[in-house]
């Protein structure tokens, strides 16, 4: 492998961390914070608690406390877990697989564009 095609594996793949990430934090934030303004008292204060917990905690030690708490727990490559769809959950993360740029892969995303042009379309024009 040249050091061009690993540069660009490497990049492909920071890009692909960061977009599930970007989208992740994204879902997440918006849903604590609608738990924290909710008119449930429960929600709304299990909401403060995390959010101050997280809050107060330096990241390294989140993610110290998260590793070997947590991803610790999951079992080993060899005895992996497979959760619902094509996803493998072990100890060294959680493998998912992408779609192929093929024949099947190209349609996909042609009408996913659609359906989420559709959805905003008919959004917009209902309000």
């Amino acid at each position: 492998m040249s050091f061009g095609r690993a540069f660009l594996v490497g990049l492909v793949n920071t890009l692909r961390v960061s977009v599930v990430g970007i989208l992740i934090a994204t879902i997440l934030g918006t849903l604590v914070a609608l738990a924290r303004i909710s008119n449930n008292w429960l929600m709304s204060k299990l909401a403060l608690v995390y959010i101050e917990f997280h809050r107060n905690i330096p990241l390294l030690v989140l993610l110290f406390l998260w590793y070997f708490t947590a991803f610790q727990q999951f079992p080993k490559v060899e005895d992996a877990l497979k959760l619902p769809g094509p996803i493998y959950l072990t100890q060294r993360g959680v493998y998912l697989t992408w779609l192929r740029f093929n024949e099947n892969g190209i349609i996909f995303g042609i009408f996913l564009i659609i359906g989420v042009i559709a959805a905003i379309t008919i959004f917009y024009f209902l309000r």
